[in-house]
C-alpha cells in the first residue's frame, strides 16, 4: 500500500483488508452520504469503469482518523482524479474529528497521486453535509473553484401521523399536488421487478432528452441492480389505473435518502403522480428511521429547479468543486468536447475554458 507518512498516522490506498472498518468509520456519522461508501464505489468501476483511488489516514493503532474517496478515469487522450465522478456524486474530505493535520495529508495524497498517474485535472466535489472549505481554500494547488446549491429536506421524526407532520413542512402546491394525485386513484408500490426499472430508464430517458440533458443509459440500471444491495436502492412505481405513470430511484446510505432518477409520462403530469410517489418514499423514510432526503445538486442558474425543490421544505446546503489543472492544455478544448473525451468524468468548470 502507497503511504505518506505523517504526525502520527499513515495515509494509504483502501483495499480489501480495509472494507469492513472503512464502512464503519463512514456510519460513525450519521452525516455521510452514499457516494462515499463500498458499493457505490463498485458501482462507478464496473459502469463507468474508472478504477478507486480512496485514500484512508491510519494512526499508529490502527484506527481510521479520516478518508477521501477518489476515482482516476481515463479517457482516450485526457485522464482525471475525481472525488467523485458521475452525475451529480459528492467525495471530499470526511474527517469526523475536524483534525486539519488529517485533511492536509489526505490532501497531499491527492495530489501526489494525480501527478503520479499523469492526470491532466483533479477535483474534490464537497459534501453538503460538509460546508467547511477552510483546508481547501489553503490549499494553493487548486486554482479552479465551482458552487452548487444542495437542497435538503429534514425529515419529521416519527409520529402516529407521518403523513401530517410532512405536508406541514411542504409549501404550496406540493400538499395541493398530492392530493390531487391521490384524487385522481394514483396508487404507490415499491418494486424490484427488472421490468419497472425497464420502465423507469425509458420513461427517464424521453424526460431528460426532451430538456436536452444527459441521461442514464440501461446498462447503468442493469449495474444498480447487479452491484448494490438491495437494501441501498429503492425503486417506486406511480400507476393509475394499473398502468404505470411514474418512477423514483432512491438510494439509502446511513440516514440519508438520495432523490436520485425520477421519471414522469408527460401525458399524465396533470394527475400529479410523481407529487405521491414522492410523498410516499418519504414516509417509509421516516419509518425506517432515516432523517434526511438529499434532492442534489442544483446549478446557481437552474431557477426553476430550485424552486420545485425548495417547496418540498429544504434547507440550502452550498458545496463546491475544487479542482487543479496539471495540464493547461485542457483549458484549450471545448465543452463538448470535454464531455465527449469523459462523459462521466469533471475535467474543469466550464466558465474556464477559453
Amino acid at each position: 500500500m502507497n503511504r505518506v507518512g505523517a504526525s502520527g498516522f499513515d495515509v494509504v490506498l483502501l483495499d480489501p483488508t480495509l472494507d469492513a472498518a472503512y464502512t464503519d468509520y463512514l456510519l460513525a456519522s450519521p452525516r455521510t452520504l452514499v457516494y462515499a461508501s463500498c458499493p457505490y464505489r463498485d458501482l462507478l468501476a464496473t459502469y463507468v469503469g474508472t478504477s478507486p483511488r480512496y485514500f484512508v489516514a491510519v494512526d499508529q493503532r490502527g484506527a481510521i482518523r479520516g478518508v477521501l474517496p477518489a476515482m482516476l478515469y481515463r479517457g482516450r487522450t485526457l485522464s482525471v482524479l475525481n472525488s467523485l465522478p458521475y452525475f451529480g456524486s459528492n467525495g471530499g474530505l470526511i474527517v469526523h474529528d475536524g483534525d486539519r493535520a488529517v485533511g492536509e495529508a489526505l490532501l497531499d495524497a491527492f495530489h501526489a497521486a494525480a501527478q503520479e498517474e499523469g492526470c491532466d485535472a483533479a477535483t474534490v466535489i464537497t459534501s453538503p453535509f460538509e460546508p467547511e472549505t477552510a483546508c481547501y481554500d489553503a490549499d494553493r494547488r487548486f486554482t479552479l473553484r465551482d458552487e452548487r446549491i444542495g437542497q435538503i429536506t429534514p425529515l419529521p421524526s416519527l409520529s402516529s401521523d407521518v403523513p401530517a407532520s410532512l405536508l406541514a413542512c411542504f409549501a404550496e402546491p406540493r400538499p395541493r399536488n398530492i392530493r390531487r394525485a391521490m384524487k385522481a386513484g394514483v396508487t404507490v408500490r415499491r418494486s424490484t421487478d427488472p421490468d419497472d426499472y425497464r420502465f423507469l430508464q425509458t420513461l427517464h430517458m424521453q424526460n431528460i432528452s426532451a430538456i436536452g440533458g444527459r441521461t442514464k443509459d440501461w446498462r447503468f440500471f442493469e449495474t444498480v441492480q447487479d452491484v448494490l444491495p438491495s437494501s441501498m436502492r429503492t425503486l417506486y412505481v406511480g400507476e393509475l389505473a394499473g398502468t404505470p405513470v411514474a418512477a423514483l430511484l432512491c438510494l439509502r446510505f446511513n440516514r440519508t435518502v438520495e432523490y436520485f432518477t425520477p421519471a414522469l409520462s408527460e401525458t399524465h403530469r396533470p394527475e400529479q403522480p410523481l407529487s405521491l410517489v414522492i410523498m410516499q418514499a418519504m414516509v417509509d423514510a421516516v419509518h425506517d428511521g432515516l432523517t434526511h432526503w438529499n434532492w442534489g445538486g442544483t446549478w446557481l442558474t437552474q431557477g426553476g429547479v430550485y424552486d420545485f425543490k425548495r417547496r418540498w421544505g429544504t434547507i440550502d446546503q452550498r458545496y463546491h468543486y475544487f479542482t487543479r489543472v496539471l495540464n493547461r492544455d485542457v483549458l484549450t478544448w471545448s465543452r463538448e468536447a470535454l464531455l465527449d473525451e469523459l462523459p462521466h468524468g469533471y475535467v474543469v468548470p466550464f466558465s474556464a475554458l477559453h
